[in-house]
This record gives structure tokens, sequence and C-alpha cells, in this order.
């Protein structure tokens, strides 16, 4: 009762052992093996615990065997709050030329007022200076977006999620002319976002390419063309089986050819 009342727990009976070792003295005249030795540990710490048995060999100079607790001991995690950083500055944007004079003069200006004192004060306002100015003239960096219908799902789902339901719910002549519009109106909205979509992917990639930014260029194609698949053909030999050992691929291979 004293163990459940302060949620405590002997591991002494937690575990099937052998009968001797489940026992820590024995009494002298009887001669019987009793457990008067425990060992206590929380509820909550109950699974930290392997196994909890006596050990009748060890010498330590009492009638008492010693009773041993094997404790696997998991550390706790630490949490730590993260600080919130700066958003990213579109570096993409840095080639246009209109942009890096714009970036020039504004810099030029925020750097007028630099205070007078030690090197750690300057320092932190030339480094504002740099940050704001190249984030007013070149912008936050834009997330990368999924293809048309995955950035537009809601816009296409929306409204014919909830006329199908309807339709449903009430099968009738009205619900079912509204289920047909809302599907020609997906279809329409879909046709719209696929455009919009190549339209604003094809004029990144062409203002991409007349400012030299070589690296927005072939983003824009690979976004365009999609993710390139690479095929392996695994070679094999005389008999059909395939040859996974690199050596017998190559000395397989001279002998062959």
């Amino acid at each position: 009762m004293w163990t459940t009342n302060h949620n405590l727990c002997i591991t002494n009976s937690l575990f099937h052992t052998k009968p001797c070792h489940q026992v820590s003295w024995r009494h002298p005249r009887s001669r019987r093996w009793h457990q008067l030795d425990l060992i206590v540990a929380r509820r909550a710490s109950i699974s930290s615990v392997q196994i909890t048995r006596s050990f009748h060999s060890a010498d330590c100079d009492t009638d008492h065997s010693l009773v041993c607790s094997k404790v696997r001991l998991k550390p706790k995690k630490l949490h730590h709050s993260k600080q919130k950083g700066r958003p990213r500055i579109n570096t993409n944007r840095i080639s246009y030329p209109q942009l890096l004079h714009k970036f020039l003069n504004s810099l030029e200006k925020a750097l007028q007022n630099t205070p007078t004192g030690d090197a750690e004060t300057k320092w932190a306002h030339v480094r504002d200076a740099i940050y704001d100015s190249a984030m007013t003239t070149y912008g936050k960096r834009e997330k990368q977006n999924a293809d048309w219908f995955q950035s537009h799902f809601e816009e296409l789902e929306a409204a014919k999620r909830i006329a199908l339901l309807n339709y449903k719910k009430a099968s009738s002549e009205l619900t079912s002319v509204a289920l047909k519009v809302a599907r020609r109106t997906e279809q329409r909205t879909a046709r719209r976002c696929a455009n919009d979509y190549w339209q604003h992917l094809c004029s990144r990639s062409q203002l991409a390419s007349d400012t030299r930014d070589i690296r927005g260029m072939y983003d824009g194609i690979k976004r365009a063309f999609g993710p390139t698949v690479k095929k392996v053909v695994p070679l094999k030999s005389k008999s059909g089986d395939t040859i996974t050992d690199q050596r017998k691929q190559w000395t397989g291979g001279w002998s062959t050819n």
C-alpha cells in the first residue's frame, strides 16, 4: 500500500528468474529462504530497469546475499527554443544590372551615418546596412512551390467537392446541374492555372537567359522537363546471371569482347 500511494514499485517481483535468485536471506533455524532486501523504483522508470536478482556467490561479509538491479539510463532530451532568423535574400536577382546600381546607391546612403565608437558598434551598423539595402533591393527569397496542380489544389477542388456532397445527400435535377457546372468550372480553372504557371516559368527562364543567369535558366529548364530518370542496365554473364562484383564486370567484359 505504501508503494502504491507514493507511485513506487518493487522491482524484485517484476522478473521471472530462478527461485534461488528471488531470495536474499536464509533463516538460521528453519533454513528457509526469504526476500528481505528490496529495490524500489518509480513506476515511471520501470522501463529502464532490465532485471533485478540476487547473487549468492558474492562475499559481502554479511548473512544477506547481494541484490543487484541492472538499469539502462536514458538521458532526458532538452528542447531549446530557437531564435527566429532573418529572412533570406533573393540572390538570384544579384546579376540584374538595374538592381545592382540601386543596391549600391542605397548602401552608400546607409553608410553615411556610420556611428563613431568601438569596432563592434561599427560592424553592427555596417552589417545591418548591407542586409537592409539588399533586402529592399532584391527582395525576399521565395519558397520553391510545387507544380501548378498542387499549388492550386484548394482552388480546383473546393467547389466541386461541395457540389458532389450535395448531390450525394440529395440527388435531384438541381444538384445534378450544379455538379456539372462545378466540373466545367474546375476544368476551366485547371486550364487557366496551367497556362499561368507555364507563362510565369517561361518569362522567368527568358529573363534569366537575358541577364546571363545560367543557374536560373537551367533551373527553369529542369522545372519544365521534370526530374531526370537515371536507368542502369546491369551487366550479365553468359548464363544470364547478374554480375554484382565490379572486378568481375571488367574482367568478364574484356574476356567476352
